[in-house]
């Protein structure tokens, strides 16, 4: 058995070089279309139609490095862009190709795009309305597959002549009963599942919001009484599995683990939360998994946030009052060598430092995007009940602190804001279904 899958393996591997030796250029031109079609998902999201139609075309030319599942998702985007400059011709002519693609059974599904809404194109419902995401192959009739199946009796004398060949079938076919089940016990280790998330309930009720300790900055006041519906939040910031996961699903970039010790090498399971992600693919995230769970997801707006980190009691941090130490949080100068900063833990690393509710890691370790536009004026005009942040802005607000940030950032109250496209080895989510 071992020397038989010793030969196995040696033919994978030479089939492998074979591979790569002829198709590095395609590796390369497909890294770079999928580098492209993100840029144009994005430019999308933000209502940039013609720039995401422009750069749809540009990845359509490319020679090589374009599967025919990434081809349809590419004719499918185009199409949408189309639509929503208007242009119904060209939108039509796109979402045709593609249902030729299905009809002919070059791809087996209809690509998802998350974030989309199928129904506000009526091009769409007209020529692909009427197309599930799981098609089948039209049954076979008995009668059909009986006529496939007929067998003609040879004479004997033939039979006779056939027997002294003594052809090794049952040999070959042990051999390749064989081949299959050690391809299958190796495909299935392999094989990786999504980890479903925790869900914490956060109750309906009134709590005080902002600078209720006098230490923050000006964006922080007023203090307001704001009331919430109760929601489900993640116990724990999406991990790099989760996250790499959903990219594996929808053809984008994942993200790689953080720098730590050589000695916690061999604990890097995917309990790390997924840093280095920006709003955009948050909310990527978010899409994708409300289409996966049939409910809505979302980025927790600031209220959800600073209600689930401080609960209905008046903490300065998640944990009380106490100013954080490197056993409550991991923040800057706690790092595994010397006050090196930088260095993101795996989550539930800290049991002393969970807010009211017993969620993980609201302070530290890495910081969180919110659902809003950022407005440092905005809780002067804030509702009282359900806040949703400011109608429009060009920054999105992040909380909770990171391991590069100091004490006073890891506070509840505590604003900061980036670009939705920016991205930093500091900055993961954590995600609210909404009720």
């Amino acid at each position: 058995m071992v020397n038989l899958r010793r030969l196995l393996w040696k033919q994978v591997v030479v089939f492998l070089i074979i591979s790569i030796l002829q198709g590095h250029t395609t590796l390369y031109s497909s890294r770079r279309g999928h580098d492209l079609y993100q840029t144009a998902r994005e430019y999308y999201n933000h209502g940039l139609y013609k720039a995401s139609v422009s750069i749809l075309q540009e990845v359509l030319d490319l020679e090589s490095g374009i599967t025919v599942d990434f081809r349809a998702r590419i004719l499918l985007m185009l199409g949408y862009g189309y639509a929503q400059l208007g242009e119904e011709d060209n939108a039509g002519a796109f979402f045709r190709q593609v249902r030729a693609m299905l009809d002919n059974e070059l791809i087996p599904a209809l690509p998802q795009i998350p974030g989309v809404d199928n129904r506000a194109f009526p091009y769409y419902q007209g020529i692909l309305g009427g197309v599930g995401f799981f098609r089948y192959r039209t049954p076979i009739s008995v009668a059909r597959m009986m006529e496939g199946n007929v067998v003609h009796v040879p004479r004997k004398r033939v039979i006779q002549q056939r027997k002294k060949k003594h052809f090794p079938w049952l040999v070959v076919a042990g051999f390749t009963a064989l081949v299959a089940a050690v391809l299958l016990t190796k495909q299935d280790k392999g094989k990786e599942t999504f980890d479903e998330i925790d869900w914490v309930q956060i109750p309906a009720g009134i709590f005080t919001m902002g600078d209720i300790h006098g230490v923050g900055e000006p964006d922080e006041i007023p203090v307001h009484q704001v009331y919430l519906d109760s929601y489900y939040i993640s116990k724990y910031e999406i991990s790099i599995k989760q996250y790499n996961y959903y990219c594996r699903e929808t053809g984008q970039i994942g993200v790689s683990y953080p720098n730590v010790d050589s000695e916690d090498i061999s604990t890097k399971t995917e309990r790390y939360p997924a840093a280095g992600v920006s709003w955009m693919d948050a909310k990527g995230f978010c899409d994708w998994l409300s289409h996966r769970l049939g409910r809505k997801v979302f980025l927790p707006t600031e209220a959800q946030w600073e209600k689930a980190a401080r609960g209905e009691t008046q903490n300065k941090y998640p944990w009380g009052d106490n100013d954080p130490d490197c056993v409550l949080a991991n923040f800057i100068g706690c790092a595994n060598k010397g006050n090196e900063p930088g260095q993101i833990k795996q989550a539930g690393f800290s049991t002393s430092g969970v807010s009211p509710y017993g969620l993980f890691e609201m302070a530290g370790n890495v910081a969180e995007w919110c659902r809003d536009f950022y407005d440092p004026l905005y809780y002067r005009q804030s509702p009282k009940e359900n806040p949703q942040g400011p109608l429009s802005g060009t920054h999105y607000v992040v909380r909770g602190g990171s391991c590069f940030d100091p004490a006073n950032i890891l506070r509840c109250s505590a604003r900061t804001y980036y670009d939705g496209n920016y991205t930093h080895s500091g900055i993961g989510f954590r995600v609210v279904l909404e009720l």
